[in-house]
């Protein structure tokens, strides 16, 4: 298991189009599985 810190709106669009669609958004970026606390939101 794994916990990434994401922003409200990252958590809607996972809502949206799933887990999976965030994590394929968020780890080219260098964004997961790392949280960093002070990025802007992907979405």
């Amino acid at each position: 298991m794994t916990f990434t810190g994401i922003t409200d709106s990252e958590l809607a669009f996972a809502k949206e189009n799933g887990t999976e669609a965030l994590i394929d958004r968020l780890q080219p970026l260098g964004f997961f599985p790392v949280t960093d606390p002070h990025r802007r939101s992907i979405t």
